[in-house]
């Protein structure tokens, strides 16, 4: 099942994650630049700040400040924030497309929050701001569209959201820009490319697992048999060479192949899970037996090989990212003890080593990398209980 707009429960009941995001203030539909300097902290306003732009009633504006990692192996140049905003998709490495998410009416005791949504898209080269018009669907709050691209770039896999429960689904060919609708709908978003001509779907069912679909180019279907009862839903799936990996009810990392429904065991003890982009590795989030409060973050092979040791520890693991070109690894964890690793942080994949990037970063949203992988969206959580986003320039 989607949620619109997801929060991690242990963020919002924790007041001292709250004080923590002070540098993420909450303004008025403000997008504001930060250009860090070396050996410094990030600003913990933007009060020092001077207009550069004004669009609509958006302000642009560029903060001297201070963001840069000990390690000079991730150095962020300069931060672009965005408030009231998530991240929908990349249009180019300089172009994002965001969300505003603002509050309409204010929760009650027997009755949800209710909340206004308008697209914009940020040019983050030229520092400028253009709102996306409202198509009768998007006003309506009924549409959603979620699209990802084969690995060569040919093809689109796309699902438009009805409603919160039911999706269509379309194979687009990005050469014609034809699109061509998969038979059937889906309750859940979760799939990924087999191969460059092949989507597996796992289309979820309020009842049961429902379909695991094996989708070819022409949007025809077959479904794939798995043989493993300790999974009632797949709530997540990766693929690699041609093998698609999951977890079940007791935290198994498992794999399984078309046309070999028995799945093979990578790992146990699994919170979640990332294949990079090239295959090579899968980064784990693996919690201690018994102790789901202790998380580690190690690198495995395909085949379920620990690659080099720990690569971070906390009591709660955030959110994994690869980059596109399978380079590093952005991930975010949360610990209670100060000592601990605490906020975001980058792993080459490369040279091995892990760089931290902030304290304070402790992400509601998915991180999002562009599409080279020289700027990184990072959505928090503010004070008044919205949220905003900082863009990373990495140099």
């Amino acid at each position: 099942m989607r949620k619109k707009y997801r929060m991690l429960s242990a963020l919002t009941i924790s007041l001292t994650l709250a004080a923590a995001l002070s540098g993420c203030q909450s303004g008025q539909d403000q997008i504001t630049l930060v250009k860090p300097k070396s050996n410094q902290t990030p600003p913990s306003s933007v009060s020092t700040s001077h207009p550069s732009s004004n669009r609509g009633d958006r302000t642009l504006t560029v903060v001297d400040g201070a963001v840069q990692s000990a390690n000079p192996e991730a150095i962020v140049d300069r931060i672009h924030r965005i408030d009231d905003a998530h991240i929908e998709k990349w249009l180019s490495d300089n172009e994002v497309q965001v969300e505003v998410v603002k509050v309409t009416k204010p929760p009650t005791k027997t009755v949800e929050a209710q909340y206004s949504y308008t697209s914009a898209v940020v040019e983050l080269t030229q520092d400028q701001l253009r709102n996306i018009p409202k198509t009768p669907e998007r006003s309506n709050g009924q549409l959603t569209v979620k699209e990802q691209p084969s690995p060569d770039g040919k093809l689109i896999f796309i699902q438009k959201w009805m409603d919160k429960y039911t999706a269509s689904n379309f194979i687009q060919q990005v050469s014609t820009g034809s699109l061509i609708e998969v038979p059937g709908d889906n309750y859940m978003e979760v799939g990924d490319w087999l191969d460059n001509n092949t989507y597996v779907l796992a289309a979820g069912s309020t009842q049961g697992r429902g379909e695991i679909r094996h989708i070819s180019a022409d949007g025809t279907y077959t479904p794939l048999e798995l043989n493993d009862p300790d999974t009632e839903i797949l709530s997540q799936i990766g693929t690699s060479g041609g093998r698609i990996y999951y977890t079940d009810v007791h935290h198994q990392l498992k794999a399984f192949e078309p046309g070999n429904s028995v799945p093979t065991l990578i790992a146990k003890n699994v919170g979640d899970f990332q294949i990079s982009p090239d295959g090579q590795r899968i980064a784990v989030a693996t919690f201690m037996a018994n102790d789901k409060g202790n998380t580690q973050i190690l690198i495995y092979t395909p085949s379920g090989q620990v690659q080099g040791s720990m690569i971070g520890k906390g009591d709660m693991m955030l959110y994994l990212a690869w980059s596109p070109n399978s380079a590093k690894l952005a991930f975010a964890l949360y610990s209670e003890e100060k000592s601990g690793m605490n906020g975001l942080y980058i792993f080459d994949s490369n040279t091995g080593s892990v760089s931290p990037l902030g304290p304070t970063y402790y992400p509601v949203y998915p991180l999002n990398w562009s599409p080279t992988g020289k700027r990184l969206g990072v959505t928090m959580q503010n004070e008044s209980s919205s949220i905003v986003t900082q863009i990373l320039d990495f140099k």
